[in-house]
């Protein structure tokens, strides 16, 4: 059986609205003629929760969307009604911090050393 439909969102693949419903490891999805995305990291869940578009109640979409069910389809597919429109372009995620790399006190990885380097140059035979 599978998830409730917790509610909807606009694909960026196909950009057809898909049903989102949340995994055993609480992590948001949605289901697409694209298939069953999981964005798995933090960024991508806050895309996820940034741009779905939550029902009232689990399974029972607001009175704008009704949902289309197709015998081929994993999930239904919600389309709205009564002239509403779909939204535009899906919102960018708020963005992660930025992490600053550390000095590495390695050389660089350009640069060749001991045996990889005498045998780069051809000499690696008295080695």
């Amino acid at each position: 059986m599978s998830n409730d439909n917790l509610g909807h969102v606009k694909c960026p693949f196909t950009g057809n609205l898909a049903v989102v419903r949340m995994n055993k490891k609480d992590k948001l999805y949605f289901v697409s003629a694209a298939g069953m995305i999981t964005p798995s990291c933090k960024a991508g869940q806050d895309w996820m929760e940034c741009n779905t578009e939550k029902w009232p109640e689990p399974n029972r979409p607001p009175d704008n969307i009704k949902l289309e069910y197709d015998h081929d389809s994993r999930a239904p597919k919600p389309v709205y009604v009564n002239g509403a429109k779909s939204p535009e372009i899906p919102k960018p995620a708020p963005e992660a911090p930025k992490i600053k790399p550390e000095a590495s006190e390695h050389e660089p990885v350009n640069e060749k050393s001991g045996f990889l380097k005498k045998l780069w140059e051809g000499g690696a035979d008295d080695v």
